[in-house]
């Protein structure tokens, strides 16, 4: 009875602490994604949001939050902002679903591994969430809507400030803020006349303060680059876990307190970042009229993404290790009774232990940087040209026609995934006739 009891116990914990069949078919999207074969990888993605989240329920689906958010901006740089929007509607409905912390949920991570619990993002991609919705908003000529996104950018940025200063183990935290959304609220702003708030936050974005005078006779041209591949999480034991570990076994040892565990020898899960060198950001110019300009990181997201994990880091290193000694805990319980039965145990809590994974789960689709410049131009007519420098030194030029009207918002997305892929996205309704990306 005793057997069968563990037997069912360590099997629980194994099935529990495995990958999630979502996680295992990431690389079955991203690779494609990455190597610019877009069809491919929203195809992929997209049978995996079917299989994971049947009829869009992501109540139903604690993964949904980055799946959703991986195939919006997937759907994004192929041109298709209008089920982008779908998708970042959804995900945002999840984040603020998930964010809602549940007892169980902490609960079942403190006994089995991170990921048990629903993923609401970190607070970078949350914000970021409603900026990207804003972004395609804007390329579908929904500037209300946007304007609506990004105030809700900048309102959750405060409620996160606040949350922070609200609990004893986040006060230290700081929230980098997002200068993109501050800027292109800004922009939108100034397109309604309101020129005054428009200073103030392009002001607080540190991206610059455009002269404001003449700009209603206008047309604002921006160009926005989403640079490179974001740094992907992944699950490492650092050394001084294993040595905190292993020196608790051997100080209860020397107190004759336990017998030596062969569990102990695991260490504690950590998340930690990688990058994909293969992919960096490029450098990218804007040309009007032959007037060049550079394409400036305004956001970074692999430094936002390492700072953020970096201050959770103490908090999640301090579940593993009450993780490691509930277990530890029950092969001693289980040993006090029956030492063979407790030996069986600990090779299953070893078993265990060495399956636990840290959360992994990310946006991945992010770039590694979000580059920005601005042209303010008089209506009409205009040559531009996108060019990128490869990391062999060749250029790459694309040309293109713009008509604009005073007061026109246009704005340019790049997408480089690889240095050899990009897609340029430009709203049709500034193309010259015969002109397409």
């Amino acid at each position: 009875m005793r057997m069968r009891w563990i037997a069912c116990l360590l099997g629980s914990v194994l099935l529990l602490t495995s990958c999630s069949s979502a996680l295992s078919k990431r690389d079955d999207y991203l690779i494609p994604y990455q190597q610019g074969n877009l069809a491919t990888a929203n195809e992929s993605i997209t049978q995996t949001i079917d299989s994971q989240m049947p009829s869009q329920q992501f109540d139903k689906c604690k993964d949904s939050v980055w799946l959703l958010l991986d195939r919006a901006t997937i759907r994004f740089a192929q041109g298709d902002a209008c089920q982008a929007i779908a998708d970042y509607r959804l995900a945002i409905d999840a984040i603020d679903l998930y964010s809602q912390s549940c007892l169980g949920e902490l609960t079942a991570q403190t006994i089995l591994q991170d990921d048990v619990g629903a993923y609401a993002g970190e607070d970078y991609e949350q914000i970021l969430a409603r900026i990207y919705m804003a972004l395609a908003l804007l390329h579908e000529g929904d500037p209300s809507n946007a304007y609506a996104m990004l105030r809700q950018a900048e309102e959750l940025q405060q409620l996160k400030r606040e949350q922070y200063a609200a609990c004893d183990v986040t006060r230290e935290y700081v929230l980098v803020d997002n200068p993109l959304g501050k800027y292109l609220f800004a922009t939108l702003l100034e397109k309604r006349g309101d020129l005054s708030n428009a200073r103030i936050l392009y002001h607080q974005s540190g991206l610059g303060d455009p002269d404001l005078s003449g700009t209603q006779n206008q047309a604002t041209v921006l160009f926005l680059c989403h640079n490179g591949n974001a740094p992907r999480k992944v699950s490492i034991i650092s050394d001084a876990t294993v040595a905190s570990t292993l020196a608790l076994e051997i100080f209860l040892g020397a107190a004759h307190c336990h017998d030596f565990a062969l569990s102990s020898l695991s260490g504690v899960p950590t998340p930690a970042l990688t990058y994909a060198f293969s992919n960096p950001p490029m450098p990218t110019y804007a040309y009007v009229d032959g007037c060049p300009q550079s394409l400036l990181p305004c956001y970074n997201v692999g430094a936002v993404a390492e700072q953020q994990l970096a201050q959770k880091l103490p908090v999640i290193v301090a579940r593993g290790a009450a993780r490691y000694i509930l277990r530890r805990s029950a092969v001693y319980a289980v040993a006090e009774k029956n030492p063979e039965l407790g030996a069986v145990m600990d090779i299953g809590m070893l078993i265990a232990n060495l399956n636990t994974k840290a959360d992994i789960r990310s946006w991945t689709t992010l770039p590694q940087t979000l580059d920005l410049t601005r042209f303010d131009l008089a209506p009409g007519s205009h040559t531009i040209q996108i060019q990128f420098t490869t990391p062999s030194g060749q250029l790459q030029s694309y040309p293109y026609q713009l008509n604009l009207k005073a007061g026109d918002l246009c704005l340019i997305h790049v997408f480089n995934m690889s240095p050899f892929h990009q897609t340029i996205l430009i709203p049709d309704r500034f193309i010259q006739q015969g002109e397409h990306p």
